[in-house]
């Protein structure tokens, strides 16, 4: 292949690709009876008016306006969401605008986290109407805050409280390419147990990030000895003060709790004497001190309610059998013991995350026998207020797994069309694994799930391990038309396509959900193979009676699949109009898949590069190209990446080759030849535009060996 073959090789098969939207379910929001994200999470703690303002944390103020991302990273117990607080402070004297979004582990789900830091942002800014919470997805979210952080009058901080909780690379990602696109003014601020994985190298030589470690959060001993006299009233010697700050080597939680210890004692030399301040020691003292000089019907409520992530007085009153948890709440609360209050309007407390621990390993410890018992008690509560999600996870913890099953498969549609796969998978995962092996039903389930969670090769031979003859007939349709679609996830266009046709004659009509799917597929594999006419009648087939009346994902299939053949002949302004047109076609129905809007998005972008609008496309990949990494498809991950890095490479050179390299990694990963090879091609044009004739031949030599090109002839 020469030079001149690769520049229209690569402008050919990456300018107009052909897009997949094969997914099962939609990323809409969930209904407010099945969805609540606490108020709690996405507000600030409150700060106590005599809070000892930290040295460290004040020394920086003046550094925030040319920040773009401030980490706040220790282990528990050392005061990263008190110096969070006084940033808020800052920044609000500043005038910046403050969303705050403290994450837990179902953030990984990325449906759940865009919900939660949609309500984040409207509390930053609450003069932007909030999307419809009813019909949004996850595209339509991430668009939604980055419009609400551009259009804002002041800058915006942003934090995330909790942040080593993420395992999800998307949700990462999200974060991420949401900083590094802040306008100027505005940043992120993140506390972590963990330091986040987000290439902090590239801001810190831009000096673009400011950063706090354990050793900056250790009080000093001047801080420690106001902090004691102060705020906690104690009278101590500078002899004891200072025996008290070596042994705690100004570790926040352990001053806090040697204070709690003094007030009242007598023998104040010798306790301060066999204080060490270490992990072993505060949990020893906790078990030994306050909580043992606490009632017994207190200690025992306390460990009861270490099993909830979220203590209100109607799940204690549930899990514990007891009429009188708000009094207790309350009573602790004022006690400055344990518990703090989250949300004061809706009497909503939390634990801080060690103490939550000490009590959920005292509780195994002292009571394991009722722990199965607390978390069925927990199970039907939630399903009593109607919060399927929540019940699950408790009930997978009682062990009850008939009962989590039929949750699981009565709910499983409707998690698909919200798309909650993520969540699924992880429900799955939980259940003994001669449950998912002796039910042909969830292993079906649990096939659609790691499909668009981790790998459609995956998927493939967990269904290749079904016998069809186990199913019932709506599942039997799913399975024919699952097949199909991994294999066009994979690549593998031409046995796709031809599995789909054999299957469009034997899906019955009635089966909305699988027709609705396998018009999908077909549209995209006809388009790939150069059949536009049946792509065009596809798409009819999706949006019309056929799959159930499908509105809004018809809508917003035909519209984006139509301008894709549009721009493949260089219609870009009717290209253009259709693919706007997608992306504002917000239906209220809830029929059908409601997913396709990213790669509609993408496809947008793509056609506002053509238009010279380098901007507003580079905006839309910020936005949308996470959405894409986990799975693909493949022309989604390339023209994503590639695109992106043309925008960003007379600018930012370093950013652009590291999307090809995340371009080609991810190809590696999802075990894609042809995402590898592309993002070599457009090495390849980037060294031959800088004249390295020599290493453009380099990359050439790569791209052939990857992959076979003329496989390539009769496509689009």
């Amino acid at each position: 292949m020469s030079l001149k073959q690769a520049n229209h090789a690569s402008d050919k098969k990456q300018s107009t690709p052909a897009k997949s939207t094969l997914a099962p379910g939609s990323n809409k929001l969930e209904s407010n009876s099945h969805s609540r994200i606490a108020k709690a999470k996405t507000i600030p703690p409150r700060r106590a008016a005599n809070n000892l303002a930290r040295q460290c944390i004040s020394n920086y103020e003046q550094d925030l306006d040319a920040s773009r991302l401030v980490v706040i990273q220790a282990p528990a117990g050392f005061g990263k969401t008190t110096a969070m607080m006084q940033l808020v402070e800052a920044d609000r004297r500043m005038g910046n605008a403050i969303a705050w979004l403290t994450l837990d582990d179902s953030d990984n789900d990325v449906s759940r986290f865009l919900r939660g830091f949609t309500l984040a942002m409207a509390n930053a800014n609450p003069d932007t109407p909030l999307p419809g919470t009813s019909t949004s997805r996850n595209a339509e979210l991430a668009n939604w805050i980055i419009d609400s952080i551009e259009s804002a009058e002041n800058p915006t901080s942003i934090y995330f409280d909790n942040f080593e909780v993420l395992q999800n690379p998307v949700v990462i990602g999200l974060i991420l390419r949401g900083t590094n696109s802040l306008p100027p003014g505005s940043r992120s601020i993140i506390g972590s147990r963990r330091s986040p994985d987000l290439g902090l190298a590239k801001l810190r030589a831009k000096g673009q990030l400011i950063e706090f470690n354990a050793n900056d959060l250790r009080f000093s001993q001047e801080e420690a000895a106001a902090y004691l006299s102060t705020q906690r009233g104690l009278n101590l010697s500078p002899q004891q003060l200072s025996h008290l700050y070596s042994s705690t080597e100004g570790w926040a939680v352990a001053l806090w709790l040697a204070s709690m210890a003094l007030q009242g004692r007598s023998n104040t030399d010798e306790f301060i004497n066999s204080f060490s301040g270490s992990n072993a020691a505060v949990a020893s003292y906790l078990a030994e001190d306050v909580l043992s000089a606490l009632p017994s019907d207190v200690q025992k409520f306390l460990l009861q309610i270490s099993i909830l992530n979220e203590i209100k007085e109607d799940l204690c009153n549930a899990v514990c059998q007891r009429e009188d948890s708000l009094a207790l709440l309350q009573q602790l609360y004022e006690q400055n013991l344990f518990v703090t209050l989250a949300d004061e309007q809706n009497q909503v407390y939390s634990f801080h995350a060690l103490f939550h621990d000490f009590l959920s390993n005292q509780l195994h410890k002292d009571y394991p026998q009722e722990v199965l018992a607390l978390h069925a008690r927990a199970t039907d509560a939630y399903l009593a207020s109607e919060r399927p999600i929540p019940a699950i996870r408790h009930c997978l913890k009682s062990e009850q797994y008939p009962k989590s099953i039929d949750l699981i498969r009565s709910n499983a549609r409707r998690f698909f069309n919200d798309g909650r796969l993520r969540l699924m998978a992880g429900f799955l995962e939980h259940l003994p694994t001669s449950e998912i092996e002796n039910s042909p039903d969830l292993k079906l389930i649990k096939a659609w799930s790691v499909a668009f969670t981790r790998s459609p090769r995956e998927a493939l031979n967990i269904i290749g391990e079904l016998n069809p003859n186990a199913l019932t007939d709506d599942d039997t349709a799913n399975l024919m038309v699952l097949r199909p679609m991994l294999l066009g996830m994979m690549d593998n266009i031409d046995e796709g396509h031809q599995l789909g046709l054999d299957a469009l004659p034997i899906v019955n009509k009635d089966n909305h959900f699988a027709r609705a799917m396998l018009s999908q597929a077909l549209t995209q594999t006809s388009i790939i193979m150069g059949e536009h006419d049946a792509a065009r009648g596809y798409v009819d087939q999706a949006r019309g009676s056929e799959s159930g009346g499908a509105g809004t994902f018809g809508a917003v299939l035909a519209e984006s699949a139509e301008g894709l053949l549009d721009l493949m002949k260089g219609h870009l302004k009717q290209a253009t109009q259709r693919m706007h047109h997608a992306m504002d076609t917000f239906a209220a129905s809830r029929k059908g898949d409601r997913r396709g809007i990213t790669l509609a998005a993408i496809q947008l972008g793509e056609a506002l590069y053509e238009a010279d609008e380098l901007d507003e496309a580079r905006k839309l990949f910020d936005a949308y190209a996470p959405l894409v990494q986990d799975i693909g498809p493949a022309d989604a991950l390339i023209s994503a990446h590639v695109f992106h890095a043309k925008i960003l490479f007379e600018t930012d050179t370093d950013r652009a080759l590291e999307l090809l390299t995340e371009l080609e990694n991810r190809g590696h990963a999802l075990q894609l030849p042809r995402v590898v090879a592309s993002a070599r091609l457009q090495r390849a044009n980037f060294w031959l535009n800088n004249g390295d004739v020599d290493g453009a031949d380099e990359q050439l030599r790569l791209a052939e060996q990857g992959f076979n090109w003329p496989d390539l002839n009769t496509r689009w």
